[in-house]
């Protein structure tokens, strides 16, 4: 059976991931797309004794805006799988951005002047 890592969402600077057929202590890397170089850090070790399961990956400061993808390495560090590419941008907060903007609007009080619009 073939290993796979698939890309399931990117927000508040985290990486959702799925993984199937990886064993224990394979890794998952991020690599820079544009310049194929594997980041130092975040290194995520698979640990569960079960071949398939799930991540959350914490992107650190460090990690510039680009575009990226998750790399599966086996336990001797060769290459198991690939994950689709997915952008990193300063914006990365945008949707909880939106959702307190919503919020504020919900709670901004009622104008009753007729001469208030927003146009």
């Amino acid at each position: 059976m073939n290993p796979i890592i698939s890309f399931v969402e990117f927000e508040n600077r985290v990486i959702t991931a799925k993984y199937g057929n990886l064993m224990i202590k394979a890794k998952v890397v991020l690599v820079d797309k544009i310049s194929g170089q594997q980041l130092a850090d975040p290194v995520t070790t698979i640990s569960s004794p079960a071949p398939n399961g799930s991540l959350r990956i914490g992107l650190p400061d460090s990690v510039k805006p680009g575009t990226y993808y998750l790399k599966a390495l086996n336990g001797h560090g060769e290459f198991a799988a690939q994950s689709i590419d997915f952008k990193v941008s300063q914006d990365s907060d945008f949707r909880v951005n939106l959702r307190g903007l919503a919020a504020q609007i919900a709670d901004f009080p009622s104008c009753d002047n007729p001469d208030f619009a927003l146009r």
